[in-house]
């Protein structure tokens, strides 16, 4: 038996770019057949310095009401994040394994590089998949690479096919394994073209669990053409 998971998604309540509440999300999900999902909201490095504790806060918005329907209706919920450390807008890191509270004895990670924030992410345990790798967008003023400093490459169902083979080709060059999500904002709206599954033997209950399943290399992924029909 194999359990599926979902890496890469958001809610509305808190990811502005979100257009699903997080109730919404994980009924699509459980009436998909997943056994779970990770709430990976917007992470946002380089806020007001006195903001930052609500910041925080206000990030677990979405996993807090996407665990309680979880919870009702028999879907694994866990937390982590998509971090961006601002200049480098749509150069996007997921990261599992810390914690609200760990933000908020980390002050001083608003401050840093997206270099150091990684390093200091890793330090501290966490995994860290870097997010569609080769996405291109007129938004994006360019691509930011750093493949020592991830422990895998994203195949994301929202890019194409393309830029997914070129993310998973230059990434092997450095041992880098391939990982995929859906990064899906949408749950199963019209703007969701795909959505892509973790396949693991074990259902990872815990991110201490995720985490090792993706770091012994214990799953498949699977990788529709299409997204299947609520």
């Amino acid at each position: 038996m194999e359990y599926k998971f979902e890496l890469h998604c958001h809610t509305s309540e808190s990811s502005p770019c979100g257009h699903a509440t997080a109730a919404e999300t994980v009924r699509a999900y459980s009436k998909l057949g997943y056994a779970g999902i990770v709430i990976t909201d917007h992470m946002v490095i380089g806020q007001p310095e006195d903001k930052w504790e609500e910041y925080c806060l206000n990030h677990r918005r979405g996993y807090e009401a996407a665990k309680k329907t979880g919870d009702e209706c028999g879907l694994t919920v866990l937390y982590g994040w998509e971090t961006t450390v601002l200049p480098c807008g749509g150069n996007d890191f997921l990261t599992y394994g810390l914690d609200t509270d760990w933000l908020l004895s980390h002050p001083e990670i608003n401050r840093m590089s997206l270099r150091k924030v990684l390093e200091t992410y890793r330090a501290a345990g966490a995994f860290i998949t870097h997010a569609h790798p080769l996405r291109e967008a007129d938004y994006i003023d360019h691509i930011a690479l750093l493949p020592r400093l991830t422990d895998a490459a994203e195949m994301n169902a929202n890019r194409t096919d393309a830029e997914n083979d070129r993310a998973a080709r230059f990434f092997a060059e450095y041992s880098v394994p391939t990982v995929c999500g859906s990064d899906n904002h949408h749950a199963c709206g019209t703007g969701q073209k795909r959505l892509f599954a973790m396949m693991f033997p074990e259902n990872p209950g815990t991110v201490e669990d995720l985490i090792r399943l993706m770091r012994e290399g214990r799953y498949n992924m699977q990788m529709p053409e299409e997204a299947p029909r609520c």
